[in-house]
């Protein structure tokens, strides 16, 4: 993909917390903060705790699914509602750089509709406090990619 130089980049930090949107502009980097993003994830599902059988046997009652499986399904849940929520910044001819540990940026590029928007990635647990650190990495990004 080339990527223009004096267009208007996003890079999107993703994280098992919170989900930040952050404009890169003429290598000045500034997290959008419009209400929308950043989005947090807050997990207040109350997960049912198996109960003691009865005296007849000692199977469990009330059996769940695995916590893991749940977590896993509400985290995508969460990553398609920002997938949505970025058509309001994206166009066909936006360049989104992704950040963020290699499990979290894998699943949001299997949910996402912006996979052919994608510039590159960095991996690395990046939050809104080390927005100023991305400059070195997204730099050498657009070297490689125009």
């Amino acid at each position: 993909m080339r990527i223009k130089k004096n267009f208007n980049h996003y890079v999107l930090l993703v994280s098992k917390k919170a989900i930040s949107l952050v404009k890169w502009q003429d290598q000045t980097l500034s997290e959008v903060r419009d209400g929308v993003f950043p989005i947090s994830f807050k997990d207040d599902y109350e997960y049912s705790r198996s109960s003691r059988g009865t005296s007849f046997g000692y199977a469990l009652k009330n059996f769940e699914k695995d916590k893991s499986i749940i977590k896993k399904e509400r985290f995508k849940q969460f990553l398609r509602d920002v997938n949505k929520k970025l058509k309001g910044y994206l166009n066909p001819d936006s360049t989104l750089f992704l950040v963020g540990t290699d499990h979290d940026r894998s699943d949001f590029k299997r949910i996402s509709d912006y996979n052919n928007c994608i510039g590159g990635e960095i991996s690395g647990s990046y939050n809104a406090s080390r927005i100023p650190q991305l400059k070195k990495p997204l730099s050498r990004l657009l070297v490689y990619s125009s």
